[in-house]
């Protein structure tokens, strides 16, 4: 390819436009090949520009620019990093676990500091034994042992479809215990695609040492790290702070996505094991300032190596919003 031919491509601006047109086009028809011709064409338009630029200004000057540039943007992520006192000051939204408040595709802006939860002085033996995924649910007449919870146990086995229809008409008259912390359910609304509207068990609040604790959508919204191996690893999770766990001097959370219906650590996977923990205070990368619509797309696009087909499918849970 000529060196006129690249100035023109460039000049032109046909990349933008591409990326324009096929960005829209994924809005509208959440098609994932235009999500990946978006890709696609922002990694030709960096490579266009590159090889344009060394054509016309040589290898040496472009390689001197492209490293400023890259400086620059270093620069500017440590200054901003800096002044909302956190390492990561930004991130996208992946999924739809937080609607409607977050949308998949969204870029949040992160701020450290304290994060508004109510906060639960809790034992080191009763804090041990909440991490375990074992758990005795209670319902009139009975109790089950499960692992997770009895949402995670009614939509991955079917021995118990009787009791599990129950839980679905009558959440309310369920609970589950993990030691000393109960965790009680309530029936909650669900707007589904085309208007309907449904109702699912939902987990209302938590209760510890004679104090309960509601979920509460006031509370901040929070991005973690999971540790590996866990259910929700190896990507961040931006969910809201349900409450506040201080223990031995050190400080957890239990977190719930707006539009999930049970907390993260009673998410449990029957197929491989695996679960999550409450994260630890020093695991948590910030709370959310600020949300940026649309503009997460591209970091999504871009990640594809890191995070699969979530890049460009829309996962399970987008067409359904839970109400409270």
């Amino acid at each position: 390819m000529d060196t006129k031919m690249l100035a023109q491509m460039n000049k032109s601006g046909i990349f933008y436009i591409l990326i324009g047109i096929c960005f829209v086009l994924f809005l509208f028809t959440k098609s994932p090949v235009f999500g990946v011709l978006v890709a696609i064409f922002i990694i030709s338009l960096l490579l266009v520009e590159a090889l344009a630029g060394a054509k016309e200004h040589g290898v040496k000057k472009e390689i001197w620019e492209t490293f400023i540039a890259l400086l620059a943007a270093l620069a500017a992520w440590y200054a901003f990093s800096f002044l909302l006192g956190t390492s990561a000051p930004l991130n996208g939204i992946v999924t739809c676990s937080m609607l409607p408040n977050l949308e998949r595709g969204d870029m949040v802006v992160l701020q450290g500091g304290e994060v508004k939860a109510e906060t639960l002085q809790v034992s080191a033996s009763d804090f041990e034994r909440l991490k375990e995924p074992d758990t005795l649910v209670r319902y009139e007449g009975g109790s089950l042992e499960v692992n997770g919870s009895m949402f995670a146990y009614c939509t991955q086995k079917t021995e118990n479809s009787a009791l599990c229809g129950q839980f679905v008409q009558e959440p309310e008259k369920f609970s589950e215990e993990r030691g000393a912390f109960s965790f009680s359910y309530k029936k909650c609304p669900v707007k589904l695609e085309g208007g309907q509207t449904g109702y699912t068990p939902c987990i209302d609040k938590i209760e510890y040492d004679g104090k309960s604790v509601a979920f509460d959508k006031r509370n901040d919204i929070i991005v973690y790290a999971p540790s590996a191996g866990e259910l929700y690893s190896p990507n961040d999770i931006i969910h809201r702070a349900f409450v506040s766990i201080e223990s031995e001097g050190k400080k957890y959370y239990i977190t719930r996505g707006d539009n999930n219906v049970i907390a993260d650590i009673q998410a449990y996977n029957y197929a491989n094991g695996k679960f999550n923990l409450p994260p630890l205070h020093e695991q948590v990368k910030g709370k959310v300032l600020v949300r940026l619509p649309y503009v997460g797309y591209f970091k999504l696009f871009i990640s594809v190596f890191q995070i699969g087909d979530l890049a460009f499918v829309e996962p399970q849970g987008c067409k359904s919003v839970l109400g409270s």
